[in-house]
């Protein structure tokens, strides 16, 4: 095959490998129930903020939740966070975003817990770019039922 023959056939992988990435991402929401989505709850509370400008939850966590991500979208209007609880799969509990500046404050997000497999959703919860001032941001999940407390690291978040 001639060098100048290879051109269709690169294209050709490119898009049957692109093709299946996209199936993979796609069998990946399969996992959740489509009348189950959590539903974002926006509210403001005077979260206390220790001097490290980290909230931390009342009491010491159970066990660990995962910030899975926490960026400003390619449109760059808005923020899109989620997370979950590993190794615990319930219903109802309640996750809460905590979302802080060490110059402009806090603010939370809450949604309900959905049971996944072998975790508990909080789901992907999308705010909009105006809640921030540009500048450093963590975002630590908290979440809390009948059954059990966790909470994650903080992740970090610039604002451009």
């Amino acid at each position: 095959m001639h060098s100048a023959d290879r051109g269709p056939a690169i294209a050709r992988t490119i898009a049957h490998v692109s093709l299946a990435c996209a199936l993979l991402v796609l069998a990946g929401c399969a996992l959740l129930p489509l009348d189950a989505a959590p539903v974002p709850t926006l509210t403001s509370s005077p979260t206390s903020v220790p001097t490290t400008g980290v909230p931390t939850p009342e009491a010491a966590p159970d066990r660990d939740a995962e910030v899975t991500i926490a960026a400003v979208d390619v449109d760059g209007l808005t923020v899109t966070v989620a997370g979950y609880v590993p190794e615990l799969a319930e219903d109802g509990g309640e996750c809460t975003f905590v979302i802080s500046s060490a110059t402009a404050g806090t603010f939370d997000i809450e949604s309900e817990g959905i049971a996944n497999v072998t975790s508990t959703s909080c789901g992907t919860q999308t705010i909009s770019i105006d809640r921030f001032t540009r500048g450093a941001w963590t975002v630590q999940l908290i979440y809390s039922s009948a059954a059990v407390e966790a909470a994650s690291q903080p992740f970090p978040l610039e604002i451009p």
